[in-house]
């Protein structure tokens, strides 16, 4: 404590060295320069709301609670500098997340954390350390003239805006509405942010969803705001940005299918290509085992991996884009993998016709834990002979065999792999039971019959079967197949992670014949 306050006279009077007669030059500096002028005050050339301006900052400790200032970059006003006027938006305070103790006055000694441009209080040493904070770190400075805020009044509070916490490996900033997700080092240190002042995430913080994601300090920022998205990036006909409904940060488990890792919205006119991601987090790349680009309940790539660069190439890509569209990245989580963390970048894409576009739009980080979950299993693949056209007719049925607990089904995607052209056979319904829970009218352009559902599988064998219509296609065949594991999406009805299931895949009947018909 008393090193810190004596750093801070030091500060002080290397603040009050400052002075200088102005320099005269044809302009004043450029917006973000820290000028001092001849009474020894030291003022940023900021960006009000009512033009370039002058503000000052009200001391030496507020000057350097900002770790991107320091003595050596602050130069002696010129005169075009001191006939800016002084910016309406008042003094600069010390920045927000600030751990300042009062050195005078009524309070002296008590310690503070400034958020919002207001302090509130520790009561007790023990909150103060049981919210991760160190005398190490904090500051002495005058503070009677900052409002008061409140009290923090638990250790388990969540930490106020302005705070940098450790979230299981990830660094973010509390903001007003969330969390402030960090790209990159680079990121980090634009803001001048020390590690030192990364305090551990408690219950109450990890409750906050990640609202955005930091961008790189420009010049005359004070602090960096959340949003709730990323602003779009150009690239010819197409742009890009985080999803409005980016999955949260959350908790996966070790051995699951097909979690849910990031949303980006691509909007414009024109056709998809290429897409490169990249795996963020403390991880290996073989911990996302398996990685699909989706769209809604439509999956659109076979599986990728990351490669030893932490990236992989979706490529040769035909998604066509008209007004806006959302791509999910979702991955099959590795066994024994938990305490690790993972998440994905977008770090490029390209639009047919164009060049590519190197990007930097981050979704959550979520934490990897481990679970005994429910199970699924395929077996008996069972369909119709040969057949002639007609109604009702059975085209896939297996046994689904669920163990542990009960799971509820979300989707299941077939594709029809026999000769028969998709218009000669329509209506598909998905039974379990003998009850119908779904039903999709036609095959799609990639031919795949997909059932988006939410019904609860109870534990037990289970019969799942589907009917369809053969209006056609005499002399072709009909064989619909369950291609791999990511075409069945359950979900577990204790920890809502997506459960992998087991068999032998390609799942489902052989091909069966379109009778001809007689005049």
């Amino acid at each position: 404590m008393n090193f810190a306050k004596k750093l801070f006279a030091a500060g002080a009077s290397v603040a009050m060295a400052l002075t200088a007669v102005p320099v005269a030059f044809a302009a004043a500096h450029s917006v973000g320069q820290n000028i001092s002028s001849t009474d020894g005050t030291v003022w940023m050339v900021y960006q009000g709301t009512s033009g370039v301006c002058r503000r000052a900052y009200t001391s030496a400790g507020a000057f350097l609670s900002y770790g991107f200032n320091s003595w050596s970059q602050v130069v002696a006003a010129n005169s075009d500098d001191l006939a800016l006027a002084v910016c309406s938006e008042g003094f600069i305070p010390p920045q927000d997340g600030s751990v300042i103790f009062s050195d005078r006055g009524a309070d002296k000694g008590t310690g503070y954390i400034l958020s919002g441009s207001m302090k509130y209080g520790f009561p007790t040493e023990a909150i103060f350390k049981g919210q991760g904070y160190n005398y190490a770190t904090a500051m002495w400075a005058d503070i009677s003239w900052v409002g008061m805020g409140g009290v923090i009044n638990s250790a388990d509070a969540a930490h106020l805006p302005g705070s940098l916490v450790n979230n299981a490996g990830t660094v973010q900033l509390v903001g007003n509405s969330g969390l402030m997700g960090i790209p990159d080092l680079a990121t980090f240190n634009s803001w001048g942010y020390s590690f030192a002042k990364v305090e551990p995430a408690n219950a109450n913080d990890k409750a906050k969803a990640q609202t955005g994601v930091m961008a790189t300090r420009l010049a005359g920022q004070l602090s960096p705001t959340a949003t709730t998205n990323l602003p779009p990036t150009n690239s010819g006909p197409l742009s890009a940005m985080v999803a409005s409904d980016n999955p949260a940060v959350g908790t996966l488990v070790a051995g699951q299918g097909l979690a849910d890792l990031a949303h980006f919205a691509f909007s414009g006119s024109g056709t998809l290509t290429n897409v490169v991601i990249e795996r963020i987090g403390v991880s290996a790349n073989t911990t996302p085992a398996n990685v699909y680009l989706f769209d809604g309940s439509t999956r659109l790539t076979d599986s990728a991996s990351f490669g030893s660069d932490n990236k992989l190439t979706f490529a040769g890509q035909n998604i066509a884009i008209s007004g806006s569209r959302v791509i999910s990245v979702k991955a099959d989580i590795a066994s024994s993998t938990s305490g690790q963390t993972v998440g994905v970048r977008l770090t490029s894409y390209t639009a047919s016709g164009s060049s590519a576009s190197t990007v930097s739009l981050s979704g959550n980080i979520h934490n990897i834990a481990t679970a005994t979950l429910a199970t699924v299993a395929l077996s008996s693949a069972t369909g119709s002979g040969n057949s002639d056209p007609g109604k009702d007719l059975l085209v896939w049925q297996g046994t689904v065999t669920v163990g542990t607990r009960d799971v509820t089904l979300n989707r299941l995607s077939l594709r029809q792999v026999g000769s028969i052209v998709n218009s000669d056979i329509n209506n598909f319904r998905l039974m379990i039971d003998g009850t119908q829970i779904a039903q999709s009218q036609s095959v799609d352009s990639s031919g795949y019959v997909t059932f988006a559902v939410n019904t609860t599988v109870k534990t037990g064998s289970r019969t799942f079967k589907v009917m369809a219509d053969v209006i056609g296609g005499s002399g072709r065949t009909v064989q619909l197949s369950l291609r791999g594991a990511y075409d069945i999406s359950t979900t577990d009805s204790s920890y809502g992670a997506t459960v992998l299931a087991t068999g032998t895949f390609p799942f489902g009947p052989s091909s069966f014949t379109v009778n001809a018909g007689a005049l």
